[in-house]
């Protein structure tokens, strides 16, 4: 009789054995737990902090005020105003009134879209039909007009984005140019207009950081 105990006793120690390794040759072998398994079913879960505008203004500030750029920006203002261009699907957009170190102001309104030249193209023909030539059958493309009576004026396409500058002191194209440059990968200009108060719109190329005028059309 003492030895069936002594025989049950040892079977059930090294099944216990056994067990054990077992266990241990599974948690070596790589298998995943299920993780729904083993996740919270608490109903609190942390939430991506939001950006607050200062964070975005800083950005702003930091690419308006970059070497290669020099907007001297010294101040940023969110412009609420709405747009034409808002109607069509982007992936970016945003405007502010800016003041520079000199104390002069600028609107800046820009769309940033899928890179598509075509689709951007279109969008481009749809908001300069309605913004110009809808008062003046007779602007077009290239044609050297009167497109903006109250000040300054600077927009510019690209293969990305529409970017329109407006201010009643002098604009700097080269500068915007080389900010879109800076802001935007691989970025290609399709259209690039300037007018100065009281006088038509002139229509440039850009290529090896050169504007060149574009012959009236």
């Amino acid at each position: 009789m003492e030895n069936l105990k002594k025989y049950f006793l040892t079977m059930i120690g090294l099944s216990f054995i056994g067990a054990m390794v077992n266990s241990c040759q599974e948690s070596k072998s790589g298998k995943i737990q299920n993780l729904d398994s083993i996740r919270s079913t608490s109903k609190y879960h942390s939430k991506p902090k939001p950006i607050v505008k200062s964070a975005i203004y800083q950005e702003m500030l930091n690419a308006y005020n970059q070497d290669s750029v020099r907007l001297c920006v010294s101040s940023i203002i969110k412009d609420t105003s709405e747009s034409f261009l808002d109607q069509f699907i982007f992936e970016k957009s945003d405007r502010f009134n800016l003041t520079d170190s000199n104390q002069h102001t600028f609107n800046h309104r820009f769309w940033r879209f899928k890179a598509d030249s075509n689709l951007v193209k279109n969008i481009f023909y749809n908001w300069f039909d309605q913004q110009f030539c809808q008062r003046n059958a007779i602007v077009k493309i290239y044609s050297r007009e009167y497109l903006y009576n109250r000040g300054n004026l600077v927009f510019i396409c690209s293969n990305q984005s529409i970017h329109v500058i407006s201010s009643s002191s002098k604009i700097d194209l080269l500068k915007w140019l080389r900010f879109i440059q800076y802001t935007e990968n691989k970025v290609r200009f399709i259209y690039i207009c300037q007018e100065v108060k009281n006088k038509p719109a002139l229509w440039y190329s850009y290529d090896l950081k050169k504007i060149t005028l574009i012959p009236a059309q």
